[in-house]
């Protein structure tokens, strides 16, 4: 998949599913503060860890499968469970 498919798509899940409102919704505003950049959905974040499955990996594809040890089969459910429109 190339990257700014990927960062768009996963950008797009993320901030659809509001993943960074959610766990903050129940935490004081201070702490909330600390941990609102760890878990902010950032384009600069997605593609550093794209880049470096691509030097690690050679492909994402590749990533999948050797370093996750995921198939056809769970990847086609994951996307269906995951991933936005």
């Amino acid at each position: 998949m190339k990257k700014a498919l990927l960062a768009a798509t996963v950008v797009a899940s993320a901030l659809a599913a509001s993943l960074v409102a959610a766990p903050l919704a129940s935490v004081p505003a201070q702490q909330a503060a600390v941990y609102k950049p760890l878990l902010d959905v950032r384009p600069e974040y997605l593609n550093a860890g794209y880049d470096e499955v691509q030097a690690t990996y050679g492909s994402f594809d590749r990533y999948l499968k050797d370093g996750l040890g995921i198939d056809a089969r769970e990847l086609k459910e994951l996307k269906k469970d995951l991933l936005v429109g």
